[in-house]
Protein backbone atom coordinates (compact mmCIF):
# COMPACT_ATOMS: atom_id res chain seq x y z
CA UNK A 1 0.00 0.00 0.00
CA UNK A 2 1.47 3.45 -0.57
CA UNK A 3 0.76 5.88 1.80
CA UNK A 4 1.14 9.76 2.17
CA UNK A 5 3.25 10.48 4.85
CA UNK A 6 2.52 13.12 7.11
CA UNK A 7 3.37 14.77 10.61
CA UNK A 8 0.99 14.87 12.98
CA UNK A 9 0.22 18.12 13.12
CA UNK A 10 -1.23 18.06 9.42
CA UNK A 11 -3.67 14.89 10.52
CA UNK A 12 -7.07 15.64 9.44
CA UNK A 13 -9.07 15.66 12.99
CA UNK A 14 -11.62 14.13 13.42
CA UNK A 15 -13.43 15.90 16.08
CA UNK A 16 -16.54 17.13 15.66
CA UNK A 17 -16.75 21.30 16.02
CA UNK A 18 -18.00 23.04 19.28
CA UNK A 19 -21.82 23.25 18.64
CA UNK A 20 -25.27 21.93 18.91
CA UNK A 21 -26.06 18.73 17.25
CA UNK A 22 -29.29 16.31 17.36
CA UNK A 23 -28.68 13.80 18.86
CA UNK A 24 -30.44 10.58 19.61
CA UNK A 25 -30.28 7.63 22.16
CA UNK A 26 -28.68 4.43 21.09
CA UNK A 27 -28.40 2.84 24.49
CA UNK A 28 -29.14 3.16 28.34
CA UNK A 29 -27.83 1.32 31.40
CA UNK A 30 -28.53 1.69 34.85
CA UNK A 31 -25.08 1.86 36.84
CA UNK A 32 -23.25 2.63 39.98
CA UNK A 33 -20.55 4.79 39.32
CA UNK A 34 -17.26 3.32 40.55
CA UNK A 35 -15.72 6.57 42.37
CA UNK A 36 -18.81 7.53 44.62
CA UNK A 37 -21.19 4.12 44.22
CA UNK A 38 -23.91 6.09 43.56
CA UNK A 39 -26.63 5.38 40.80
CA UNK A 40 -26.35 6.64 37.00
CA UNK A 41 -27.62 6.29 34.04
CA UNK A 42 -25.03 5.33 30.84
CA UNK A 43 -26.12 6.33 27.79
CA UNK A 44 -24.48 6.07 24.20
CA UNK A 45 -25.95 8.52 22.01
CA UNK A 46 -25.74 8.55 18.37
CA UNK A 47 -24.51 12.36 16.75
CA UNK A 48 -25.72 12.87 13.83
CA UNK A 49 -25.25 15.75 10.96
CA UNK A 50 -27.31 16.28 8.33
CA UNK A 51 -28.72 12.54 7.15
CA UNK A 52 -26.14 10.11 8.83
CA UNK A 53 -24.76 9.65 12.25
CA UNK A 54 -21.26 11.04 12.49
CA UNK A 55 -20.13 9.30 15.41
CA UNK A 56 -21.27 7.80 18.84
CA UNK A 57 -20.63 9.00 22.42
CA UNK A 58 -20.84 8.12 26.04
CA UNK A 59 -22.94 10.30 28.63
CA UNK A 60 -23.10 9.78 32.35
CA UNK A 61 -26.58 11.50 33.86
CA UNK A 62 -25.69 11.12 38.05
CA UNK A 63 -27.76 13.34 40.44
CA UNK A 64 -24.85 14.71 41.72
CA UNK A 65 -24.92 16.71 38.38
CA UNK A 66 -28.48 17.83 38.70
CA UNK A 67 -28.74 20.51 35.58
CA UNK A 68 -27.73 18.18 33.23
CA UNK A 69 -30.27 15.34 34.41
CA UNK A 70 -33.24 17.49 33.88
CA UNK A 71 -32.02 19.59 30.55
CA UNK A 72 -31.37 15.60 29.11
CA UNK A 73 -34.73 15.27 30.59
CA UNK A 74 -36.21 18.17 28.88
CA UNK A 75 -34.30 17.25 26.04
CA UNK A 76 -35.92 13.90 25.28
CA UNK A 77 -39.33 14.69 26.34
CA UNK A 78 -38.96 13.53 29.65
CA UNK A 79 -40.03 16.08 32.29
CA UNK A 80 -42.61 13.91 33.66
CA UNK A 81 -40.69 10.91 34.20
CA UNK A 82 -38.34 13.69 35.67
CA UNK A 83 -40.78 14.94 37.74
CA UNK A 84 -41.68 11.92 39.48
CA UNK A 85 -38.38 11.46 40.61
CA UNK A 86 -37.99 8.03 39.08
CA UNK A 87 -35.73 7.93 36.10
CA UNK A 88 -35.30 4.40 34.41
CA UNK A 89 -32.22 3.93 31.48
CA UNK A 90 -35.05 2.57 29.54
CA UNK A 91 -36.97 5.64 29.45
CA UNK A 92 -34.35 7.38 27.32
CA UNK A 93 -34.05 4.49 24.70
CA UNK A 94 -34.71 5.85 21.10
CA UNK A 95 -34.96 9.23 22.17
CA UNK A 96 -33.84 12.14 20.01
CA UNK A 97 -33.22 15.74 20.94
CA UNK A 98 -30.10 18.44 20.84
CA UNK A 99 -26.68 18.53 23.13
CA UNK A 100 -24.00 20.67 23.20
CA UNK A 101 -20.86 19.34 22.26
CA UNK A 102 -17.34 20.29 23.11
CA UNK A 103 -13.87 19.00 23.45
CA UNK A 104 -12.05 17.51 26.25
CA UNK A 105 -8.87 18.11 26.58
CA UNK A 106 -6.11 15.81 27.00
CA UNK A 107 -4.02 16.79 30.16
CA UNK A 108 -1.66 13.67 30.50
CA UNK A 109 -0.76 14.38 26.31
CA UNK A 110 -1.26 10.57 26.41
CA UNK A 111 -4.14 10.30 24.77
CA UNK A 112 -5.88 12.34 21.82
CA UNK A 113 -8.29 15.10 22.86
CA UNK A 114 -12.25 14.14 22.50
CA UNK A 115 -15.23 15.13 22.07
CA UNK A 116 -17.85 15.37 24.97
CA UNK A 117 -21.45 16.33 25.84
CA UNK A 118 -21.03 19.47 27.73
CA UNK A 119 -24.73 19.87 28.03
CA UNK A 120 -28.49 19.08 26.85
CA UNK A 121 -30.24 21.69 24.82
CA UNK A 122 -33.67 22.66 26.43
CA UNK A 123 -36.41 22.57 24.29
CA UNK A 124 -38.32 25.77 23.36
CA UNK A 125 -41.40 26.73 24.95
CA UNK A 126 -44.33 26.84 22.55
CA UNK A 127 -46.28 30.33 22.41
CA UNK A 128 -50.08 30.31 23.22
CA UNK A 129 -52.52 30.64 20.34
CA UNK A 130 -55.10 32.61 21.26
CA UNK A 131 -57.55 31.39 19.06
CA UNK A 132 -57.15 28.03 21.65
CA UNK A 133 -58.39 30.17 24.39
CA UNK A 134 -61.75 31.09 22.62
CA UNK A 135 -64.99 29.61 24.61
CA UNK A 136 -66.04 26.47 23.65
CA UNK A 137 -69.77 27.40 22.81
CA UNK A 138 -68.51 28.91 19.33
CA UNK A 139 -67.95 25.27 18.38
CA UNK A 140 -70.25 24.33 15.38
CA UNK A 141 -71.74 21.36 16.82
Amino acid sequence: MNVTPMEEKDLPSNLLPIGEYHIEVVTAFDKKSKSSGNDMIELKVAIWEDDRIRCYLFDYLLDAIPAKVRHACDSFGLLDKYQSGNLESDDFIGRTGKAKIGIEKDKTGKYPDRNKIVDYCVRTAKPINKQSEAPDDDLPF
